[in-house]
């Protein structure tokens, strides 16, 4: 193992980045099509159009490119949220409302990808353990954000409060997103912003 990771490129210039970009392209198709158990590096680097050897060269094993994908779902996901501006003059609950649709519009993005991740957090703890890394910093993330609007909020735990937003955000949002229903998106979002108002805003915001 070693040995392997002393070999593998640490790419700076424009082709070896470009290289990596299909690696990782061809893995995230094929992990999303077939799954991650499914998939060899064989069929990885066949799908990139470049010899094994090379991918190789770029990754020590299919688990090294699963966690560059994790990493950059975690990491997009956390400069649209950045990048994301709210209206001036919007209520509290109008804050929120949008929050919350933002999350769930992220979640129809390489939707059956984040299907496979949240599987394979169920049942690998190797694989949970990549995910966790990188969806930690999204929950520290959360906390400051709750901590900038302290005024309008009756809780003051914002690292719990974080902790309970994300997990129970997401089992609703997979719920609705990754599989066939009748569920009504705006019902749902409705009804998570009444749950998470009622949490969170003091009375006179609600």
């Amino acid at each position: 193992m070693e040995s392997q990771q002393k070999q593998v490129r640490k790419p700076q210039q424009k082709r070896s980045l470009e290289k990596m970009e299909r690696i990782k392209a061809a893995a995230l198709q094929l992990f999303s099509e077939h799954g991650y158990y499914a998939t060899t590096t064989n069929e990885i680097a066949r799908a990139a159009g470049i010899s094994i050897g090379t991918l190789y060269a770029y990754y020590r094993d299919r688990q090294a490119i699963y966690e560059d994908l994790v990493r950059d779902h975690y990491l997009g996901a956390a400069a649209r949220a950045e990048q994301a501006s709210l209206p001036e003059g919007l209520t509290p609950r109008q804050s929120i409302y949008l929050m919350l649709s933002a999350t769930l519009q992220s979640h129809l993005v390489n939707t059956a990808f984040q299907k496979e991740m949240a599987a394979l957090s169920a049942q690998s703890e190797e694989l949970r353990a990549i995910e966790q890394k990188y969806r930690g910093n999204m929950s520290h993330e959360l906390s400051a954000m709750l901590a900038g609007y302290a005024d309008f909020y009756r809780i003051t735990d914002f690292e719990t409060a974080a902790l309970l937003i994300q997990t129970s955000l997401e089992a609703v949002i997979h719920e609705v997103v990754f599989y066939p229903n009748g569920y009504d998106k705006d019902a749902v979002l409705n009804g998570l912003t009444d749950m998470f108002c009622a949490y969170l805003l003091k009375p006179e915001y609600q």
